[in-house]
């Protein structure tokens, strides 16, 4: 008789469950035996990166007709960012024949394609991509593809879109709207410069600003939004708020409530004091996470908004980055964690402690410090002092969290 291990006699659901913990091992799992080889079949690619390149389609539809793997993704990862400025086509085609991407058939590599290296060179090269109205055809075309073929789309990452996606016509765009519903995640990055623009001429960058921030007063990105009702995390970020934010809060959000939202981040957007307020208090008993990064407060100050945050959401983590504007005041947050692989990591400012400190951690009779003497107080330091935080509870009567 054959020797059995323990393991294998376990029930089917139990090896399907200890098979979810070992998805990095799954190609050596299905080596062992038979039963092994057919459980493991339906872990080995739950995502699949898909590359402007004829064969990576072609490998993508031979997926979807496998009577197992076709049920096994459950993400696409389209990456459409190998595009760049040619001055012919046979220049463009031996770039896109040649290029060298990584193997991604076995499961084993997956773990490899967001290594910190990866991500400064693929952020470096993004730096040059110039193409027109990024990402509109190729988001459209996913997103209506799977809404005719059934599927039901869960999470959805847009790493670099033009705001043009949301002008498509009437019906189109209601197509759209019904292909996110089931949406729980949706990360939005939205490019208001438009491939026409040049680079050297920042007017022109200013014009597509404006253009978007007027289009988008008319309510598309809100309307995108609240089509998926179930979402938990909402990430939207535009590329630029200068001269104007590209869009305002209430453009993005309205009075729609999402009734499981637990983290939202916004990212070069304006809004004010009593906007945002309202939008969490509609979420109050929900939202546990949120982030800012360059933002403009139109009216109110921080100073003031920062405690009534406080008083309305009970957080677990707090992100914010880059620069808050008021009025005539700018803070800086300093730099947001995607740019650390590029520039390196570097101590965070002391408002930017403070603030998710006093949000976060600290007893409810604590008042937030007076952000302009905190600016102050960081600037008289001296760069290699190491009673910094000794010195701010000193001063300011609480100790500072590192």
């Amino acid at each position: 008789m054959a020797f059995v291990s323990p393991i294998q006699r376990l029930p089917p659901e139990v090896l399907h469950m200890i098979f979810q913990y070992l998805l990095q091992h799954i190609p050596e799992l299905r080596l062992l035996c038979k039963s092994f080889a057919d459980i493991g079949l339906h872990y080995l690619l739950t995502s699949y990166h898909l590359i402007f390149k004829k064969s990576s389609f072609e490998r993508l539809l031979e997926i979807s007709q496998h009577p197992v793997l076709s049920k096994c993704v459950k993400s696409i990862v389209y990456e459409a960012d190998t595009l760049t400025e040619y001055d012919t086509r046979k220049e463009w085609q031996r770039h896109i024949t040649n290029y060298d991407y990584p193997d991604f058939i076995e499961l084993s590599t997956l773990s490899d394609r967001n290594t910190g290296t990866a991500r400064a060179q693929r952020a470096s090269h993004r730096a040059h991509v110039k193409c027109m109205q990024e990402g509109i055809i190729q988001i459209r075309s996913l997103l209506l593809g799977a809404l005719e073929s059934g599927r039901k789309i869960e999470e959805l990452h847009c790493g670099y879109i033009d705001w043009k996606l949301f002008k498509a016509e009437a019906e189109t765009f209601a197509r759209l709207q019904m292909a996110v519903q089931n949406l729980r995640v949706l990360g939005l990055f939205i490019s208001t410069k438009s491939s026409h623009d040049d680079s050297h001429d920042e007017s022109k960058y200013h014009e597509a600003t404006a253009e978007c921030a007027s289009y988008l007063e008319e309510g598309r990105l809100r309307d995108f939004a609240s089509a998926a009702p179930n979402l938990t995390s909402l990430l939207l970020e535009f590329d630029s708020n200068n001269p104007q934010s590209p869009a305002r809060l209430i453009d993005v959000v309205g009075a729609n409530t999402w009734p499981s939202l637990r983290m939202v981040y916004f990212s070069h957007l304006s809004f004010t004091e009593d906007a945002l307020l309202e939008f969490y208090r509609r979420h109050s008993t929900t939202i546990k996470i949120i982030g800012f990064d360059n933002i403009k407060l139109l009216q109110g100050t921080w100073q003031g908004l920062f405690p009534r945050i406080r008083e309305t959401l009970e957080l677990e983590d707090v992100r914010i980055t880059g620069e808050l504007w008021e009025s005539a005041v700018q803070y800086d947050f300093g730099i947001s964690s995607r740019f650390i692989a590029c520039f390196g990591e570097e101590q965070p400012p002391l408002v930017k402690r403070v603030v998710e400190g006093y949000l976060l951690e600290h007893p409810t009779d604590l008042s937030l410090p007076d952000l302009s003497e905190v600016v102050e107080y960081e600037a008289e330091l001296e760069a290699d002092s190491d009673d910094t935080d000794q010195e701010w509870a000193d001063i300011f009567g609480y100790p500072l969290d590192a």
